[in-house]
């Protein structure tokens, strides 16, 4: 289907073998495909909308049900909009609190930035303040929250530590064993090495394991040690067989 084409069809229905009904499914294509099934069975009129091309601004022809919607939808409809313009996406989570978790904080979210708009609107007759949208004040939100305890952070005595101690992915498909997994007699491989250490060590983002290495590894001074003489004596096995 090309921008701006349609079809339609009429649907039929039978409620409790008694009340007979009608749907109008209307499949419209936009810059996506929209699809919508309505009571307004005259899904076959169609007005001009107005949208952005390659040439600049384009007229296409659209369905007066979709019109209508857009014209009488309500607060929900439009904060699901608003909500999925920047959601907090979760891949891959079987847990389904923690869905409802980040849900939930996304409507809160977007909840928040209608009321600042409506504060927005009533100082603009004293200065110049504008209505943001929702990837703006998300960034804005974020930087209020943690952006303080970063700079501190960051700019502490131990920042060149602490950018150095860094788990850096090796480039192709070569994968090393790892060094704390060898201390303890395991035979596991990794893609990342410590930026400072040179050491190759699992972490979570070398896929499914059972503990991060690097973290645990560099979270005591002992092991530490013991981890730098072990992979001491792998570079060593390495250097004989060759």
């Amino acid at each position: 289907m090309k921008r701006g084409d349609l079809k339609v069809a009429r649907v039929k229905y039978v409620v409790n073998g008694e009340r007979r009904g009608e749907a109008g499914l209307a499949c419209w294509k936009d810059r996506n495909m929209v699809y919508c099934l309505s009571n307004d069975t005259n899904n076959h009129e169609m007005d001009e909308c107005s949208r952005r091309g390659e040439g600049g601004i384009i007229r296409i022809s659209r369905p007066k049900s979709i019109a209508s919607y857009n014209r009488y939808m309500g607060g929900v409809d439009v904060a699901d909009m608003r909500r999925l313009h920047c959601n907090s996406t979760i891949m891959g989570q079987n847990r389904w609190w923690l869905k409802l978790f980040f849900y939930l904080l996304d409507v809160g979210t977007s909840n928040a930035l209608v009321l600042y708009n409506e504060w927005v609107k009533t100082r603009q007759a004293i200065d110049d303040s504008k209505p943001w949208n929702i990837v703006m004040f998300k960034t804005q939100l974020i930087q209020d929250l943690v952006g303080k305890k970063h700079d501190e952070l960051f700019n502490s005595e131990d920042k060149e530590e602490l950018e150095q101690h860094v788990a850096v992915r090796v480039e192709g498909e070569t994968r090393y064993r790892c060094a704390y997994c060898a201390l303890l007699n395991k035979r596991r491989r990794t893609r990342h090495i410590c930026a400072k250490c040179g050491i190759p060590l699992c972490c979570f983002g070398n896929g499914k394991v059972e503990e991060d290495c690097f973290r645990l590894v560099h979270d005591c001074d002992k092991t530490m040690d013991l981890v730098r003489k072990k992979y001491k004596e792998m570079q060593k096995k390495d250097t004989s067989k060759k």
